[in-house]
């Protein structure tokens, strides 16, 4: 039976008393804690039989410290890139003149000149297609054939047909969709979208079907500085015969 070893004094451990681990000294084990650097000499071979240690306090504050650190760097991050993509988001003068209950009706109005009940949508367009005209979804980027499209002619709406791109207006913006710095005159409505909390779009419509095709933000190239990113599985594309 091992004897019940008494208060450990600092003169016993080697360097500054910081970490705590725990030894039992009897029959009936009854941990004991001592602050140390390392286990205390008079008791190794209570250490090498039966030793429980438990964490380093001193650890414990270093590493929660790192947690609450990281959490505010994440969150002042995540702060930084909403207010950035907000900023990058434009507001056209027709959108600004709109009240929050008149933009709220007209993002949920989905009623254009051609009209379809949801099963008939769903058997017109694949289920890529609906998900984004008819549920404003959007395609990952580099998803689609038509960002790498290069050749001359027209973009149409897939819901419905509706011219609503000139190849010419089309340039790399290299986030991975389709981008254009142009639509064809009265092709397209914009309404504002507040699906993402802080983070107000403009949502950019075919105007004759109501279909999502993308959004449009105030960071393109000349002559517009405007940037039209699509989903191209909302659009088709019509080749310009040579």
């Amino acid at each position: 039976m091992l004897q019940q070893a008494g208060t450990c004094s600092q003169q016993t451990h080697r360097g500054t008393p910081v970490a705590s681990h725990t030894h039992l000294t009897s029959s009936k084990p009854t941990p004991t804690k001592y602050l140390c650097h390392k286990p205390c000499q008079h008791s190794k071979r209570c250490h090498r039989q039966s030793q429980v240690h438990t964490q380093c306090a001193a650890s414990n504050n270093q590493s929660v410290g790192r947690r609450v650190v990281g959490g505010v760097a994440t969150a002042a991050f995540l702060t930084w890139a909403l207010q950035s993509a907000s900023a990058k988001s434009m507001k056209p003068g027709e959108v600004q003149k709109r009240s929050r209950e008149e933009e709220n009706a007209v993002f949920q109005n989905r009623d254009g000149e051609v009209q379809h009940g949801d099963a008939e949508w769903k058997s017109i367009l694949t289920s890529g297609q609906y998900r984004v005209l008819r549920k404003s979804g959007t395609e990952l980027p580099w998803s689609s054939p038509l960002e790498h499209e290069k050749r001359s002619g027209t973009f149409k709406c897939a819901g419905c047909g509706s011219p609503v791109y000139e190849s010419q207006s089309k340039f790399d913006s290299g986030t991975g969709w389709p981008s254009f710095f142009q639509p064809v005159a009265g092709a397209i409505d914009e309404t504002m979208d507040r699906s993402i909390p802080f983070v107000p779009r403009v949502e950019v419509r075919c105007k004759k079907c109501q279909g999502h095709l993308g959004h449009v933000f105030d960071d393109g190239p000349p002559p517009t500085g405007k940037r039209y990113c699509m989903n191209g599985v909302a659009m088709t594309f019509e080749a310009k015969e040579a």
